[in-house]
């Protein structure tokens, strides 16, 4: 019988400290008789240096009325909670607990068996689950996106390269992502010019290089314009592309976002109605000349015959034959 209680007690201190939610047993007076990892690792302490300290060590002066009513309820109840408070940490921050207990009877001793959970880490889980759902939200948001959607760093470094990206320019995410930046893609002579540009837009130098890209976006300036994307097999085309800031809480700028389609065919269709336009307004010289060409050829031989009309009608003298001329 005696092996039998000790290999049970081995499985209940065993299962215990698997388990992810704290429990203690403390008497009466506060002292701790028992604790799991869970709750040691709540307050960060060791469970050898719990059992030197009270329950009353690591709670805060604050919650001793709380604590009176949760007692009274044990004392009316046998049980107490669910019941919010703070534990005070080792290192002296508080942690956000929520307590469930009830009253035990060990061999005539009564103690309070306490189940604690870290409310600090759960809601941290939760959010954390929430922002890798969002996170992958906006993954397939981005894979599936039609545009070409590149982040950077502060610095300029490619942290986020999506699927339609890869599709426009050739490479791989993994072969930019923490490697290259956006100058990779872009023609050298272009950023020079645009530097130039910049530079006299808002009268200051600005360096050829990663800074033309976000020049104007650190001016809280619009910056959409057509730059050319030279893909990894050295094809250029033409996009359309805005910049724009990614900013912290702070509203401090921590990268950049670049977000570009494929302007091509757009570009064909307006040089085709360039072309168009050029033909039409080719056709109308042309008529317009012709216009003046035969009213100048039309216009010689009348004058001729306008002038001869006149000197007949000074001659004639039959009446009809007057007519007739004056119909000239």
């Amino acid at each position: 019988m005696l092996f039998m209680k000790k290999t049970l007690d081995a499985l209940h201190t065993e299962l215990f400290d698997s388990l992810k939610i704290g429990l203690a047993i403390c008497d009466l007076e506060g002292s701790l008789v028992y604790c799991n990892t869970a709750y040691a690792d709540i307050v960060g302490y060791t469970q050898d240096e719990l059992y030197d300290l009270s329950y009353w060590d690591i709670t805060p002066k604050k919650y001793e009325k709380q604590e009176a009513k949760q007692l009274e309820s044990l004392e009316k109840t046998g049980a107490y909670g669910p019941f919010d408070k703070e534990y005070i940490h080792k290192d002296g921050r508080l942690i956000q607990v929520r307590l469930n207990g009830k009253l035990l009877n060990i061999d005539g001793h009564v103690y309070i068996w306490s189940s604690v959970e870290d409310v600090d880490f759960s809601r941290n889980k939760k959010t954390a689950y929430e922002l890798e759902k969002a996170l992958e939200f906006q993954r397939i948001i981005q894979d599936n996106a039609e545009y070409s959607i590149i982040a950077t760093t502060h610095e300029g470094i490619i942290t986020n390269f999506n699927k339609k990206a890869e599709e426009l320019l050739g490479y791989t995410a993994e072969e930019v992502i923490n490697k290259q930046t956006l100058a990779t893609f872009h023609d050298l002579n272009e950023i020079k010019e645009r530097a130039k540009l910049f530079s006299k837009m808002l009268n200051k130098p600005i360096n050829p290089g990663f800074e033309t890209f976000v020049a104007l976006t650190n001016e809280n300036r619009p910056n959409e314009y057509e730059w050319t994307y030279i893909s990894k097999n050295g094809t250029k085309f033409p996009v359309h592309l805005s910049i724009t800031a990614l900013k912290d809480a702070y509203s401090k700028i921590t990268g950049y976002l670049g977000i570009a389609h494929d302007i091509t065919e757009r570009k064909k269709y307006e040089q085709s109605l360039k072309h168009a336009r050029n033909i039409a307004e080719e056709a109308l010289s042309v008529k317009s000349k012709f216009l003046a060409n035969m009213s100048h050829e039309i216009r010689t031989p009348m004058n001729g015959i306008i002038g001869m009309t006149q000197l007949l009608q000074d001659e004639v003298t039959s009446k009809d034959q007057l007519n007739r001329l004056n119909m000239i």
